[in-house]
């Protein structure tokens, strides 16, 4: 890694952790290039960060969304910003929220299989622990994950559209 970059890294993680909080000598020596690096809050929450190089653009993007409450119930933001999130289909993901569960991150439907915020059926709870590398998910029923990976597991299956298909209703669309 040339001079360069190292310092656009380490100029990057510091405007990143100053805006969630404050910074040490430590943690700016110990960033990585290429690799996830979790970085602690002040609350001594630990944000997880990935760097990202590109050519000489170097960009630091959080996989957590820091300004999104924890409980289980609301429309909020998206809590995932990781790699599948795609800020243009936020209004759509609130809207999806609202008509499947009103956002209860705890829903489960009295007629079917479909639970938690996004209403995913039995057949998803099964796959996407393994589709999206989350081998702790395995055996844990879709409204015991948390708001974080069941947002996660909305944009993975969303794809940029491409799985809109999920949730299609008839008369009305959110998109």
């Amino acid at each position: 890694m040339t001079k360069r970059n190292l310092v656009g890294v380490l100029l990057a993680t510091i405007m990143l952790v100053a805006s969630c909080g404050t910074v040490t000598q430590a943690d700016a020596k110990s960033v990585p290039s290429k690799a996830a690096q979790s970085v602690t809050e002040p609350s001594n929450k630990v944000v997880q960060v990935r760097v990202v190089q590109a050519a000489s653009r170097v960009s630091v993007r959080p996989s957590v969304n820091p300004a999104v409450p924890t409980k289980m119930r609301g429309i909020y933001a998206s809590a995932y910003i990781g790699k599948h999130y795609k800020p243009r289909w936020e209004s759509v993901r609130k809207c999806i929220v609202r008509r499947e569960s009103g956002g209860n991150y705890r829903a489960a439907n009295k007629h079917s299989t479909a639970r938690g915020a996004y209403q995913f059926l039995v057949f998803w709870q099964r796959k996407l622990p393994v589709l999206m590398h989350k081998p702790h998910l395995k055996n844990k029923p879709i409204v015991k994950w948390s708001r974080y990976d069941q947002d996660h597991a909305f944009w993975f299956v969303f794809k940029n559209g491409k799985g809109k298909r999920n949730w299609y209703y008839a008369p009305k669309q959110c998109w």
